[in-house]
């Protein structure tokens, strides 16, 4: 990895107690590239705690209706309205709210589900971002099923997904089915992500 570049030094949007966020201003990224898709809101987090490597994420909500001039979306769960998705951030570029930020890749996660409005899709990812910067939901690709569970597995392919059906549960969906590697999963994904460390003295 390369040397880290400054942090973004504006006030942040939203502090907890194990991270900050900004929001990214769409319509001046709109502005600014040209481009009109169908994004609707997104975030740069901070949250060092989740990985030694790097600091900082980006997590973006897109509607998945169709759009003049753009391709029609890859629908990858049947009746999907929207889809989040989450990168983390090369800490050798500064990120700035009114440019594309630099990712990583792969991504961390990408999942669509069935929401009931855009507003009420938006909710959810500012809620995910609540939670990350308080400690209790990490970005991390570890803790996968975490984000599974809020969402879905739409995107999900390979040994991150025991075979099984995605179900509906309050607040999100959850992989399940039969054996032990599924049953494995469900008792992962209910016990949560291991608590940040606090820093050692």
């Amino acid at each position: 990895m390369k040397d880290e570049a400054p942090r973004l030094a504006l006030p942040p949007a939203k502090q907890g107690e194990h991270g900050k966020a900004w929001r990214l201003d769409i319509a001046a990224l709109r502005r600014k590239h040209g481009k009109v898709g169908g994004e609707l809101g997104g975030w740069i987090v901070e949250a060092p705690w989740a990985h030694p490597m790097w600091h900082s994420y980006v997590i973006a909500v897109i509607h998945l209706r169709p759009i003049a001039g753009f391709p029609p979306a890859v629908i990858r769960l049947q009746g999907a309205t929207h889809e989040v998705i989450l990168f983390a951030l090369d800490p050798s570029h500064t990120p700035t709210l009114d440019n594309f930020p630099k990712f990583l890749s792969p991504s961390n996660f990408v999942g669509q589900w069935i929401a009931e409005s855009d507003e009420a899709a938006v909710a959810k990812m500012d809620a995910c971002v609540d939670e990350i910067i308080a400690g209790r939901l990490s970005p991390d690709t570890d803790f996968r099923h975490e984000w599974i569970a809020r969402f879905s597995a739409s995107n999900m392919k390979g040994p991150d997904i025991p075979p099984g059906l995605v179900i509906a549960v309050p607040g999100g969906a959850v992989v399940i089915g039969t054996g032990k590697q599924n049953a494995d999963a469900i008792v992962a994904a209910a016990a949560g992500p291991v608590p940040p460390k606090k820093e050692q003295h």
